[in-house]
């Protein structure tokens, strides 16, 4: 649903409802058009819990909601605040200008928001302390100033390991995608340098074959086996490919006796569910659910696209064995048709301090 076709159904409405607003039906039309965006806005959030489906109609669906609550919503409640005196207008101009305010964030502040988030993670047997940056879906239409300070935070924090969990580049024509692979990678040359234990890279669902273009002539290594394992000193690294990454991973592979530490990087999260009671020394790395990009205090993503709990689809979360998962909420956003916000859900890049259990670092 294109947002050309979104105006074109919600401005004549708009145009209608507010005719007879002025014309001094205030109470009952106000009532209405609430009563609309509640009913209109709950539909899709029940059609989201049970297909979870991500294509163009639903998040054209998003788009027309976003546009309803942060445009055309306040200029009703305002043009009823201008014809009423009394509870509609006490109720609705702050009414407005909060759900205007909350469009001004979500849609040009917090997208561009960059945080870094950090995690000290405790393994015992680990023989060294590691540190390792995350950056999850990139998810971007052009390489700019917000994906390059994305790399920056991670060359600043000088990791051991960088990780990349997919959904790089989200354009559809084909000659735009091959220069923004070629300008993603020449971002990462120049500003990420190479690292102790390399660069590595996976599948999202964005990316179109020929992906790993977009880490051409880098020090990134691109994963394209379901799983593949490396062997980083005395960590082993085990990269999943998308689908792998889609359902529960029942087994790792084999891992070395010598190994103090296991890390897993998928796209989704979903493999996490099947490794519920891995040890400690298992790190999990994901992205993915962008964090839902839009949160809300004490509930958090509103929409994952994930079978893993809302309260694990953001953020670390220690499993019952004892493993971590680290969940991160993307660099970038979901482009097709969805709305390009995020509200209490910032974008991020992770840096995670793995460290030897408490008892073993000799302090």
């Amino acid at each position: 649903m294109s947002v050309v076709v979104i105006h074109l159904v919600l401005l004549p409405l708009t145009v209608l409802i507010g005719l007879r607003v002025w014309r001094g039906q205030v109470v009952p039309e106000l009532l209405e058009a609430a009563s609309g965006v509640a009913f209109f806005g709950c539909a899709v959030l029940m059609f989201a819990a049970l297909t979870l489906d991500v294509g163009p109609l639903f998040f054209g669906l998003l788009q027309l909601l976003a546009w309803l609550l942060f445009l055309y919503a306040p200029a009703l409640l305002v043009l009823g605040a201008l014809r009423a005196p009394g509870t509609p207008r006490t109720v609705g101009l702050p009414l407005a200008l909060a759900l205007v305010l909350v469009g001004v964030d979500a849609v040009l502040i917090e997208p561009f928001a960059l945080q870094t988030r950090r995690a000290t993670i405790e393994v015992p047997g680990l023989v060294e302390p590691l540190r390792v940056a995350l950056v999850a879906d990139i998810q971007t239409h052009h390489v700019g100033a917000h994906e390059r300070a994305a790399l920056q935070v991670v060359a600043e924090a000088e990791p051991d390991l960088l990780l990349f969990a997919g959904d790089y580049i989200q354009v559809d024509d084909s000659a735009e995608l091959a220069a923004e692979r070629a300008a993603l990678a020449e971002a990462i040359r120049t500003i990420v340098p190479p690292l102790r234990l390399g660069a590595h890279a996976v599948e999202g669902d964005v990316d179109r074959p020929g992906w790993p273009e977009a880490f051409a002539g880098t020090d990134v290594s691109s994963a394209t086996e379901p799983i593949v394992s490396r062997e980083l000193g005395a960590i082993d690294l085990v990269l999943l490919d998308l689908d792998t990454s889609r359902a529960p991973l029942t087994a790792l592979p084999p891992g070395r006796s010598e190994a103090s530490l296991t890390i897993v990087l998928g796209h989704r999260p979903d493999f996490s569910l099947g490794l519920e009671d891995a040890g400690p020394n298992i790190l999990m790395l994901a992205g993915h659910t962008h964090g839902g990009q839009v949160q809300l205090p004490g509930v958090g993503p509103l929409i994952t696209f994930s079978q893993v709990d809302r309260a694990r689809a953001h953020g670390r979360s220690i499993l019952a064995g004892g493993a971590s998962l680290v969940v991160s909420a993307g660099v970038g956003l979901e482009r097709s048709t969805a709305p390009r916000l995020r509200f209490f859900c910032p974008p991020e890049v992770w840096i995670l301090d793995v460290v030897p259990a408490s008892g073993e670092r000799g302090d």
